[in-house]
């Protein structure tokens, strides 16, 4: 573990479920004070939430993220300690790698809006703007326990739109 730890600037274990933190100490999984999106400057769960993806896909996946001024790269890989599924993160500070901004060929503000374009493109549907069924499959479970907790209304609205290529063709793509 220590080589991974000079690869990567943080090394974690999150819970998918309740986005603790978590420390591994002789085989047994203690959550942290800390949540995932702390990191972040968040208060609440990405909308974009690699480890939820992770979690439900039970695939490895990697996002690159913006904030105050740096890069990174986030690894998130799904494993099974003491009987559990969690998350490994691994992050690394790339600002000063020059392998995106070379291919990207612009400034950080551009960067910035690149990266934070197509994090949004993964979850809203480019059309309509309307988030889409992988938004909806990874938030909702989470927006269902965080309404439970503080005692919120949460509302659900899904519209089926019959004819929608009709409407289109007929009215326009601005419709």
């Amino acid at each position: 573990m220590d080589f991974i730890k000079r690869l990567y600037d943080v090394v974690r274990i999150v819970d998918p479920i309740s986005n603790h933190v978590l420390d591994y100490k002789n085989k047994n999984l203690v959550p942290l004070s800390s949540k995932c999106h702390d990191i972040w400057e968040k208060k609440e769960v990405c909308k974009d939430c690699i480890t939820r993806n992770v979690f439900k896909q039970n695939e490895t996946f990697a996002k690159i993220e913006y904030i105050n001024e740096k890069v990174y790269m986030i690894l998130a890989i799904p494993i099974l300690l003491s009987g559990k599924k969690v998350i490994l993160e691994l992050l690394r500070d790339i600002t000063k790698e020059r392998i995106l901004f070379d291919s990207v060929n612009t400034n950080k503000d551009n960067a910035y809006n690149l990266l934070r374009n197509r994090n949004i493109n993964i979850i809203k549907d480019g059309l309509t703007n309307i988030y889409n069924n992988r938004y909806i499959n990874e938030r909702l479970p989470y927006d269902i326990i965080n309404s439970y907790m503080k005692d919120e209304y949460l509302s659900i609205l899904m519209v089926d739109i019959d004819n929608f290529k009709e409407i289109n063709e007929k009215l326009g793509h601005n419709c």
